[in-house]
């Protein structure tokens, strides 16, 4: 499968995706439920709601915020918003109607497309596609998508405090699909399960990796946790959390889908045991990191890598650059970046020093073949009694203990060291706090060992933990 001539992607003039979408306008684009849809027949869709936009008076380069409760429907109208000129602001199903004002104010939104008035109350509405009763475009010429203008607004995880609006232009995520193919490439008969939300840059990227490569995406109708389509029959490709992979592999390895080609896992550090499980199983596993500001994946592991390359993010992807500065933090760059956060007053900052590098916030270092090793966040880093305390070291040998899904290490005032660490866990199994300090002495020292165990508050399926909400 050929892609668009990339000088096109970063060239003022719009491209023209017409010969692409000629080239695959007869494969599958969506699975859902027992249906199809090929790329032909989602342009039409797309070019139809496309003119709906503008009998409803939407400006070129408005910015319409979206309910993606739907996938198939927010799909649609995504591609609608770009072949018009304009942004889509996907809003995350977790926020609440607060936090949905919050953002659509931040972000200068026009409208919000959502089945529910009061989605975001206050706004404009207007109704979702609908394939039922949606039109479709007898005849979809030859469409333009401007790669230069924005194309969506992500909110970031707000790991670290309170979500930013990432602006990102059509072009940052092709070369990000690119990059990305030329590690794991996709084509036709691909199907990539859809297990990621669209609000979330790690399933946006899957929408244009397939796109590009003229795979399908597999969707969840509605709202609710689409982890399990990766174990549909038809899925050749997912994208998963560390999380999400534990639970499925504690169904039984009888359940690993034998379809499968490659199953990329990011979001988060992958504990040891975890990789070390997954390659017994024969899963295809791609180890990855990545961040909403470079549109996706930056570094991903190789087809075929060993169990201990595994246990490193992998290699940097075509089209991206990576740097160390002297405190470790990983510095990025490329044609992947983003255009910058968007201001409440409708500024742009891009978020770039005076050479042109994006500091992540996210320390790492580099093995004798290059790959990174991510070490956690510099804003996560705690001091104790003199000693730098990084949170994310103490969580990986947690998540090595039997039994512990998720682990969450922050830093508690006190009196005598300043602060010490405290872990909140989430497990499958009743654990002994005693045991688990002399688990974790066998690896730590004793400053970092957890003064005090919790269960971890219940947060959804959320791609990453609110540390300050713990704190």
């Amino acid at each position: 499968m050929s892609a668009a001539p990339q000088s096109e992607w970063s060239g003022a003039a719009a491209w023209k995706p017409g010969a692409h979408l000629r080239e695959i306008g007869r494969a599958p684009a969506l699975y859902f439920d027992d249906k199809s849809l090929t790329y032909s027949d989602l342009f039409k869709y797309a070019c139809a709601r496309r003119r709906a936009h503008e009998r409803a008076a939407l400006p070129a380069a408005a910015v319409l915020a979206l309910d993606c409760r739907d996938p198939l429907s927010a799909i649609v109208e995504m591609w609608a918003l770009w072949l018009g000129g304009r942004c889509a602001a996907p809003l995350s199903a977790r926020w609440t109607a607060e936090q949905r004002g919050i953002f659509v104010e931040m972000i200068g939104a026009e409208a919000v497309v959502s089945s529910d008035g009061e989605f975001v109350p206050g706004l404009r509405r207007m109704p979702p596609f609908d394939l039922r009763t949606g039109s479709i475009s007898a005849d979809i010429d030859d469409p333009e998508l401007d790669t230069t203008i924005p194309a969506t607004i992500v909110a970031t995880s707000g790991s670290s405090g309170r979500p930013k609006a990432a602006r990102h232009a059509a072009a940052q995520h092709l070369w990000s699909a690119l990059g990305s193919a030329a590690n794991i490439p996709l084509g036709s008969g691909d199907v990539c399960a859809l297990s990621l939300p669209l609000y979330h840059v790690g399933g946006l990227a899957m929408l244009w990796r397939c796109f590009l490569g003229g795979a399908a995406l597999l969707v969840r109708r509605g709202d609710g946790d689409a982890s399990g389509l990766a174990l549909d029959g038809r899925a050749t490709h997912v994208s998963m959390v560390p999380t999400q992979l534990y639970r499925l592999l504690k169904r039984g390895f009888a359940e690993v889908n034998p379809a499968w080609k490659a199953v990329l896992l990011g979001g988060d550090a992958a504990p040891a045991a975890l990789i070390e499980q997954a390659t017994e199983a024969g899963i295809p596993l791609h180890t990855t990191y990545g961040c909403t500001e470079m549109s996706s994946q930056v570094t991903t592991t190789r087809p075929g890598a060993s169990a201990a390359e595994l246990k490193s993010a992998g290699a940097l992807l075509p089209h991206r650059e990576l740097s160390l500065a002297a405190d470790g933090e990983i510095l990025l760059r490329g044609r992947t970046l983003f255009s910058g956060y968007r201001r409440a007053n409708g500024a742009l900052d891009t978020a770039r020093d005076a050479e042109g590098w994006y500091h992540s916030g996210d320390l790492g270092r580099r093995d004798k073949q290059e790959n990174l090793q991510v070490i956690g966040r510099k804003d996560n880093m705690f001091v104790c009694g003199g000693e730098n305390i990084q949170p994310e070291t103490i969580e990986r040998e947690l998540l090595n203990i039997a039994g512990i899904v998720r682990a969450v290490v922050i830093g508690r005032e006190d009196a005598e060291y300043g602060k010490r660490p405290f872990a909140y866990v989430e497990s499958e199994v009743e654990l002994n706090e005693d045991a688990l300090r002399g688990r974790l002495r066998e690896h730590l020292p004793g400053l970092w060992i957890p003064s005090g165990f919790a269960a971890l508050p219940a947060m959804g399926n959320s791609m990453k933990i609110d540390r300050r909400a713990l704190q």
